[in-house]
Formats: C-alpha cells, structure tokens, sequence
C-alpha cells in the first residue's frame, strides 16, 4: 500500500489530497479498479511562481510533490501550439548524436526498439522536450523470434506472458527485406488486437518519461514493395483498413489513459486506402498526427497535411494536428514545408541516421512531455 499526493492549485491556496491506494498483486502502479481513500489538505496562500508547502503535511507525514519542475506535467492540459514549425530528430539507433540541443521545451525526438530507456531520452523529458517510442505493430518475422533487444517487439509479436505469437497474415508474400505482413485483420480473437492494448499500457508503465508512440507502417493501404495492391482482394484491402482503423483506436485509448499523444507513420489518402472516420478525406481522426516521409512538398502533400480530418477527434491536441516532414539530409526539400505553415515539426535527416543539430529554435507546444497516471 502506498501514499500518493494529488494537488489542484489557486491563486491563493493549493488543495491537496492525500491518497491511500492498494494495489493488487503489489504492481507499484496505480490501478483503474484500485481501492483509495482520500484526506483533502488545504495550504494557503502560495506562490504558484515559487511555490513553497512545508516539508510535510499535517497529520499525513509524507512529502508533497509540488514544485516548479512539474511545469511538464502541466503540458499535456494547456493549449496546444502546433505552429511555427521547429525541429525534430528521428534517433533510432545507439548514436543519438546531439542529443543535448533537443533538452529543452518543444522538442520532439523518436526512441529506436532497444534504446528507449537510454539517459538521454530520459533526460530530454525531464528538461521539457516530448519523447516518442517507436512502435510497429503489423511487420514481423517468418518463424524466428524478434531480437532479443527489442522488448516490446517480442511481448507483442512473439509468444509472452500478453498471450501466442501472432499469426502471418494468410496468403500475403514477403512484405519488404525488412519482415511479413502479420495479421492484424480485426476478427474476434485477432491475437495482435488482442495483445497491443497489453504491450502499450506496459511501454506507458515502464517508461514514465515517454511522450508517445511513433507508430510505423500503420496506414489505410499497404505501399510494401513485396505487395502488389492491384492484386490484393477487395475483401483483404477492407480488412487492411479496418485492422489499420483498430491499431490506431487501440493507441488511442491507451494514450488517453495516460495522457500521451500520437503519431503515425503510414498513409491516410483520401480515396486510395482512405482517411478515417471520413473515406473521401485525407488523414486519421483519432491519432494527433502524421509523418510525411522523404516527399517534396506538391499539391497533393499540401492537401494531405492540411486535412482538417488529423486529429479532429482527440482530446490532446483538439484538431491542432502536427504533421511532420521528413526529408533524407536535405533542408533544402523540407524547408518548403516550414515555410507553407503546414507542418508542427520538419527533419532533415536519413532515416534512422544519426540526428543533426536542430535546424531552427524550440517554442513551448503544450505536448507532453512524460506520462501521467490517473
């Protein structure tokens, strides 16, 4: 059993309550079924600039949590500020380059599948900057384990303690060199569906300075190059779309939970895979955002990232979407993003290369900066 403080601030006083909570099994995370019971504390006239409590509070004896630094954690309920466009940094791999310039308010940078936990991302939450972990959910091996290296890969695609290992999808060839399409068609008992919520709500639980999820190859239709569309049923296109549709319900809903955000690497084209809820309309309602990756700006990408469909049905970012360009070490392609005003974050960067120095100056954007519990 444990204590925890939960603080609402005022002007002139701050109302704390003291909470038991009981954790079942002793998992040391606060339960959505744990029993609590509650003591509300007043301390008055503080000031929320430097604020000052005493040291403990009357008849409970346990610190209080309230201080300056939990600016952060007030990210995630302020207003949402998605333009002008600044800098982001895809940091896959154990080189994360010049990590330090990201360390600070604004600041987007993306995890690799085994150096999430590393110091600096970690540290780049706590000074502020939002911290996503890469996810891809629907490519797989054909008969071998995931590394062992990525963890989250193998709770969720590999038999564990989330449930079996997740099926091929039937009859689809090779998707690309980098793995097979597995199946994530949304029938009852679908073992992907049936494990993702599991291996997210872990990620969220075991990594408190995460931001989000980058989800990687989640998208309406398949572009594979082992996949040929045009030969794909119809009844298997609907499938793709409707799985894609549920993956991303899916982190949604564990996002919400904990405050988190979104975004999605995978096309959401209006009449070809289509968007969602609307067909006939470019982008995803229920993530905050997509990533355009390695596309000079036309007329098409303009249209694609100024869909008012991004984003319109979460309750982070409220239909203030953030698209992000990519373009392979070349400013030069992604600097028309920018300048258009359509995009929240531009890189310039190979993918899964080592991250630059940021291109341009960081401004507060109300994202979060690191999970928060219920």
């Amino acid at each position: 059993m444990r204590r925890f403080l939960v603080a609402a601030a005022c002007a002139s006083a701050v109302a704390l309550t003291a909470c038991t909570f009981q954790f079942p099994g002793g998992s040391g995370e606060v339960d959505d079924d744990a029993d609590r019971r509650c003591t509300k504390i007043t301390v008055p006239s503080v000031n929320l600039a430097t604020p000052t409590v005493p040291t403990t509070l009357p008849g409970v004896g346990i610190r209080p949590c309230l201080s300056s630094t939990l600016q952060p954690d007030m990210a995630a309920t302020s207003e949402i500020q998605n333009r002008p466009a600044q800098p982001a940094a895809l940091m896959y791999y154990g080189d994360v380059g010049p990590w330090h310039s990201y360390a600070q308010p604004g600041a987007l940078v993306v995890t690799g599948r085994g150096n999430y936990a590393d110091q600096p991302f970690k540290d780049i939450s706590l000074s502020g900057g939002s911290v996503l972990l890469y996810i891809d959910p629907i490519l797989g091996s054909n008969g071998s384990l995931q590394p062992d290296w990525d963890r989250y890969g193998r709770l969720l695609k590999d038999a564990s303690e989330f449930g079996p290992a997740v099926p091929l999808w039937p009859g689809m060839p090779q998707a690309s060199r980098h793995g097979w399409l597995l199946d994530f068609r949304p029938y009852t008992g679908n073992v992907l569906h049936d494990k993702l919520p599991k291996v997210l709500d872990a990620m969220a639980r075991e990594n408190p300075h995460m931001a989000g999820w980058f989800i990687d190859d989640v998208g309406s239709r398949s572009w594979y190059p082992g996949i040929d569309w045009g030969a794909v049923s119809t009844a298997d296109k609907q499938a793709y779309r409707d799985g894609a549709i549920e993956i991303t319900q899916t982190v949604r809903r564990i996002a919400d939970k904990y405050k988190l955000m979104t975004v999605v690497n995978g096309t959401w084209t209006a009449g070809d895979g289509g968007g969602y809820p609307d067909y006939n309309q470019h982008g995803n309602a229920v993530v905050d955002g997509g990533f355009i990756e390695n596309h000079r700006l036309d007329a098409f990408w303009r249209s694609y990232a100024d869909s008012p469909q991004w984003a319109s049905q979460s309750p982070l970012t409220r239909g203030k979407r953030i698209m992000w360009a990519s373009n392979e070490d070349n400013c030069t392609t992604m600097k028309p993003y920018v300048d258009s005003n359509l995009i929240a974050y531009g890189t310039c960067q190979s993918n899964g290369g080592q991250a630059k120095e940021p291109w341009g100056s960081f401004h507060r954007t109300g994202l979060p900066s690191k999970v928060t519990y219920r």
